[in-house]
């Protein structure tokens, strides 16, 4: 069953909600998700279930988006719809922290989800000769100094680079340069909340995973995963809303499959991350 990596990539189309009896679809016509500079189309239909007119007067509230829209004050007759248009583009990182876009009616206000891209800081090409490089600890494992040169394959200097990527599944094998090697990716991120949530990561190679420090995920074989609850794939951990996350993944002599990498909470939804600026 592929149904984990198909919960976290199949994210739906629209998302319906109810504000003191008006029915709001908000329809994602170019996407979930949200990059600074990355315009989004949405279309919001608004319905009034109540039994009398309402005249209401949505608007579009945020903090580090800039928003363009049709919206303004309407009558709905019971059951009478409108639908408006709108587009946004996150301008600044604090856009995309979530509930920061809003749907704003009488009073109430909708948080409208989108899906971040998350900006890792990635460590890469070092040495996996014969696949040594999975039991070898490398300076990242024990302490993470973004400013720091490490030695890598050949004797390479290399050093944390920024890599930005939208959605679960990463495609990471330019970052191995065509051959062996090893790769850390690292970043600060916040959950939507505090409380209990299930880590989920695997790639066709072998990975480690350390949450807070401590690691959680560990194999080194060369399979396709299941993509499927799994103690092998998976961790869950409790935390405030703030958690650090490494990740070593191995590339041997053939080329590297996709990381498949996301958050579920305790209920099973799709949990989704923002990354706290390092720099």
């Amino acid at each position: 069953s592929n149904e984990l990596r198909e919960s976290l990539t199949n994210l739906p189309t629209t998302s319906h909600h109810l504000i003191d009896g008006i029915k709001v679809d908000v329809q994602y016509l170019s996407g979930w998700e949200a990059e600074l500079g990355r315009s989004l189309n949405l279309q919001l239909n608004l319905t009034n279930l109540s039994r009398e007119a309402r005249k209401i007067e949505p608007r579009l509230t945020s903090v580090g988006w800039e928003t363009a829209s049709r919206l303004a004050p309407v009558t709905l007759e019971p059951l009478g719809a409108a639908t408006f248009p709108a587009v946004v583009k996150p301008t600044e990182t604090s856009g995309l922290i979530p509930g920061n876009l809003k749907l704003a009616i009488e009073g109430a206000a909708l948080k409208i989800a989108v899906q971040p891209a998350l900006t890792w800081q990635v460590l890469a090409p070092l040495a996996n000769a014969d696949g040594a490089g999975y039991d070898r600890m490398f300076p990242a494992e024990t302490k993470v100094d973004l400013d720091a040169i490490h030695n890598g394959r050949s004797d390479l200097p290399v050093k944390w680079e920024p890599f930005t990527a939208c959605g679960p599944v990463y495609d990471l094998e330019s970052l191995a340069r065509g051959g062996p090697c090893v790769i850390f990716l690292y970043a600060r991120l916040q959950l939507p909340a505090a409380g209990h949530f299930r880590l989920f990561a695997a790639v066709p190679s072998g990975v480690k995973v350390w949450i807070n420090g401590e690691r959680r995920v560990a194999y080194y074989d060369h399979h396709q995963p299941p993509y499927r609850p799994d103690p092998r794939y998976s961790a869950e951990f409790v935390t405030d809303g703030e958690i650090t996350l490494l990740v070593k993944i191995m590339r041997d002599r053939n080329p590297l499959g996709p990381l498949c990498i996301g958050f579920f909470d305790e209920s099973g939804q799709v949990a989704l991350p923002v990354a706290i600026p390092e720099r």
